[in-house]
Order: structure tokens, then C-alpha cells, then sequence
């Protein structure tokens, strides 16, 4: 037996058969904690602090670290309920002091069984530590405003970020009370007494759900700071045309419409990115009736998009000339392809002259085209001058697995054909819609008319392109990922 071998089983014999967590350094325990509470707070335990208090009862050592480490405390909620709440107001005072001096994240709720003696109560023992609260939200159920916690008071002197979720409240007119300036504002007023809010404050990001334009309009008439807005017209009983939204977002850069939501404004000069639920919203303009042509304040916003993502296109064989033909620097576009006249869409991006003749009757055989095919063999193939959107770089397909093998074979077509027209064009990728959840691009299959299932054109388009094309599941364009949608969609 070598040396070598012999020193190797030296080792092996000495090395510690375990290795024990709480042997690491304590700050490193402290931060798998805090990675832990980060992960899986959100939405378990009524409290905020379930991980932590489980962590507790492992050992008196974990105990010890998690009742010193504040970071794993400065997330907390309280909901007040009829009945018993003493247990529940001594947890939420010790886990209010167990995050010392740290910014706070609190989240306060009352159902339909609270009484305002359990909401002042609450108050009363969060009110030290106001002071220091960065994120608020407040959840209503039947409680008239004003209450304990709107208007909001002076003692939230750090506060950046505020969620409210209104169910019902009193007619008259309230002012929230919220700072002079925010980083987001989230309301979700549900009622006809929406338009009664009022606020003063400079936002950056302000998230809407209200049942009528004159509320939505009213919540937007100091926007000279907002940068990013998301809005959603619950009641689709609601006019539009008559609302008095404000003229113009001058810094308005992000904008997510509802499917019932037309444009709050006429002029947004640095709006960039759009996110509709369907593409009537670009139909209809800010002070106009939903029409048959988009309006001109609207194409003006296109011509200048860079980011455009649409969920639901209802005439798919006008958008191409109503709008695509107006998005002259779009890099970043996403639609659905529910019908085969949506693949209309596709072709209305190809170089002019590129359109596939008779399309209608395309059949498709992976072995006609090999990889070594489907590229060009001149150097560096031109745009047309005629090229729709000539910017392009990144294509987002939501593809209905209903459509037929025919339609799949004349989408991967226009696919090929742009990938070689377009050098620009560096991602295609293909997933299907919500109909049915077939996630990954081995089970993309075709089982309409034939008797064996048959890849459709995501699994023919990843061997030809596999830099440029790839499969998996829906997600939005990655500008609009950060901004998870709090406001239900109806």
C-alpha cells in the first residue's frame, strides 16, 4: 500500500465523524437565521415572528441568539379579533422590543369583530416604537374613518413605504395623514366612498385598486414625483372620459394597467416600460371613449416604449398597423399567441418582403430544416429598412397549447426567419399560457389530429437556436418583476 494511501486513511480515521451548526460562529448563525425569516415569513403565523419563535424552542443556545439578534423581530403584524387577545398583545409588546432600534415593518389589521377599545390598545403599546417604523400597513374591515390609525399620526417620523387596504369606511372626506414624501403608496379601496381620500405626499411608486376613475384620479393629482405607477379599475360600470386625471406625468418611467383600465393621463414624456392586461387599454385615452383607432396622446407614448408587455390582445389582425408600427426604439416586447390570427403579429415583424406566402397551409419537418440551415450564409444579414420595431432584442411568447400543429409550424417559421433577418433579436422564449401548466419544453407536445404526440416548434426552434431560444414558464419582462402585484386582478 502506497504512502500516499496510508496517509489518506491517516486522516480519514482522524477527521470528526460530525460536524455540529453550533459550531459555527454565532454571526453566521445569526445570518441562516435572518435568511430563514426572510423566506418563509410572508404569509405564515398571524404575527410575523412564527420562525424566530420556533427557532426558539430548538435549544437555550438558539434561544439565547434569536432573542438577541433583532433582525429576526422587525417584521411584525397584529391582527385585532374578538375574544381573548392578552396572549396575543404580550407577544406583539416583546417582539416590538426584541427588534431594539432597528427600522420597523409593521403590519396592522382589524376584521369586522374588533372594537376600538382592541384597537387602541394596539396603539398604545406600538406608539414607543413609531418612531422608528419605515413600512406600514393598515388593513380595515367595516371601520369607519377617522380611526387610531388613520389619519396617520406624527409619532411615524421614518416612514417610506405605506400599504392600506380600505373595505369600508364614512363618507366624509379623510386625509390620510401621510408624510410629504414616500417611496411607495399601496391603497386598495373597496366602496363607493373611494374619492373621500385625500393626501398630500410626493410618491415615487404608488400602487392603485379603486372602483371608480374619479377616486383613482383624485389619489393622482400630486404626481410630479411619480415614477412608477400600477392601477386597477375594480367596477367596470365606471365611464370613462369624465374624470379629471392630471394632463401629465412628467417622470412617470413604469406603468401596469388592469384589463378595465384605460391611460391616467394625456402626456407621459419619460414613460418607458408598459405592462397592460389587455390591449384595450391602448384604446383608450385618457380624456376619450374606448375607440376604434388609438388615440394620438397614446401612439405618442408608444413611439417613445421600450419595454411592452401585453397579456390579452383582442383584435390581434389590427395590432400590428394600431400599434407595433408606432414603436420605433421598443427593444422588449411580450404577447400571447391564443389564436392562430395573433401569429399575424409575428409576420407583421418580419422585413418587408419576408412574409411567408401562403401561410395558412405551412406544414413543418424539422429534418427539411437542420440547424446548420436555419442560420444565413452571407455575412451579417441586413434589417430592411421596412422592418417594424428595428430595436428588437427580446421576444416573449405566451402560446395557447390549443393551437393547432399547423399554427405551431407557422409560428416556428416567422421564428426562424426573424432570428436571421434580425441580429439585434438575441432572446426568444416560449411558455405556455394559463390555460394548462406545461412548464418545461419537454412536455411542450402537440396531441390534436396526430396519432403520436409531436414536438411543437419550441423543441425544433432550442436545437437550431440554442443560445437564442428558450422554453419555460410565463413570467413577466424582468423590468416588471420587481413590482409583484398587490392589488388583486379580477
Amino acid at each position: 500500500m502506497g504512502s500516499n494511501h496510508q496517509n489518506f486513511l491517516h486522516l480519514e480515521n482522524e477527521a470528526p465523524r460530525y460536524f455540529r451548526i453550533d459550531d459555527l460562529p454565532i454571526d453566521v448563525i445569526c445570518y441562516i437565521f435572518v435568511i430563514a425569516c426572510n423566506d418563509t415569513t410572508r404569509g405564515v403565523g398571524s404575527d410575523g415572528c412564527r420562525v424566530p419563535r420556533l427557532i426558539m424552542t430548538v435549544s437555550r443556545f438558539w434561544r439565547s441568539i434569536a432573542v438577541n439578534e433583532p433582525r429576526l423581530w422587525a417584521n411584525i403584524r397584529i391582527t385585532a379579533v374578538d375574544g381573548d387577545m392578552e396572549g396575543k398583545l404580550q407577544a406583539f409588546s416583546e417582539n416590538l422590543a426584541r427588534s431594539k432600534a432597528l427600522p420597523l415593518h409593521l403590519t396592522v389589521s382589524s376584521d369586522f369583530r374588533s372594537t376600538s377599545e382592541l384597537r387602541r390598545r394596539i396603539k398604545e403599546i406600538a406608539t414607543p416604537h413609531l418612531h422608528r417604523c419605515c413600512s406600514l400597513g393598515v388593513t380595515l374591515y367595516n371601520s369607519d374613518l377617522p380611526n387610531e390609525w388613520i389619519p396617520v399620526t406624527q409619532e411615524f417620523q421614518s416612514l417610506k413605504d405605506v400599504r392600506l387596504d380600505l373595505m369600508s369606511w364614512s363618507q366624509q372626506t379623510v386625509d390620510l395623514g401621510l408624510p410629504e414624501c414616500l417611496r411607495s403608496l399601496q391603497i386598495h379601496a373597496e366602496g363607493c366612498s373611494a374619492s373621500a381620500l385625500r393626501f398630500n405626499s410626493e410618491v415615487e411608486h404608488l400602487s392603485l385598486a379603486v372602483n371608480t376613475e374619479d377616486a383613482a384620479a383624485g389619489l393622482q393629482h400630486n404626481a410630479k414625483r411619480l415614477k412608477i405607477l400600477e392601477y386597477t379599475l375594480t367596477d367596470p360600470t365606471n365611464e370613462a372620459g369624465s374624470s379629471p386625471y392630471p394632463y401629465s406625468l412628467p417622470q412617470l418611467e413604469v406603468l401596469m394597467l388592469s384589463e378595465l383600465t384605460g391611460f391616467p393621463c394625456k402626456v407621459a414624456p419619460q414613460l418607458k416600460h408598459l405592462q397592460c392586461i389587455s390591449s384595450i387599454s391602448l384604446y383608450r385615452g385618457p380624456f376619450l371613449l374606448e375607440g376604434s383607432a388609438v388615440p394620438p396622446e397614446i401612439t405618442s407614448i408608444l413611439s417613445r416604449l421600450i419595454t411592452l408587455e401585453i397579456e390579452e390582445i383582442n383584435q390581434p389582425e389590427r395590432f400590428g398597423e394600431d400599434c407595433l408600427i408606432y414603436c420605433n426604439v421598443l427593444e422588449h416586447l411580450s404577447i400571447p399567441i391564443l389564436h392562430e390570427t395573433s401569429i399575424g403579429i409575428l409576420e407583421y415583424l418580419l422585413p418587408s418582403g419576408s412574409h411567408p406566402q401562403g401561410s395558412t397551409s405551412v406544414t413543418f419537418n424539422v429534418d427539411r430544416h437542420p440547424p446548420s440551415s436555419l442560420h444565413s450564409n452571407h455575412h451579417g444579414p441586413t434589417i430592411m429598412p421596412t422592418s417594424h420595431c428595428p430595436n428588437l432584442k427580446t421576444v416573449f411568447l405566451s402560446i395557447s397549447p390549443r393551437l393547432t400543429f399547423r399554427a405551431r409550424a407557422r409560428i416556428s417559421r416567422c421564428i426562424i426567419k426573424l432570428l436571421d433577418a434580425r441580429p439585434n433579436l438575441l432572446k426568444v422564449n416560449f411558455s405556455t399560457c394559463s390555460e394548462i401548466d406545461t412548464p418545461l419544453a419537454s412536455d411542450f407536445f402537440d396531441a390534436d389530429s396526430n396519432p403520436r404526440s409531436v414536438p411543437i416548434v419550441t423543441q425544433d426552434l432550442l436545437r437550431a437556436f440554442p443560445t437564442k431560444v428558450t422554453a419555460g414558464r410565463r413570467q413577466s419582462l424582468a423590468v416588471f418583476q420587481p413590482f409583484a402585484r398587490k392589488c388583486p386582478r379580477l
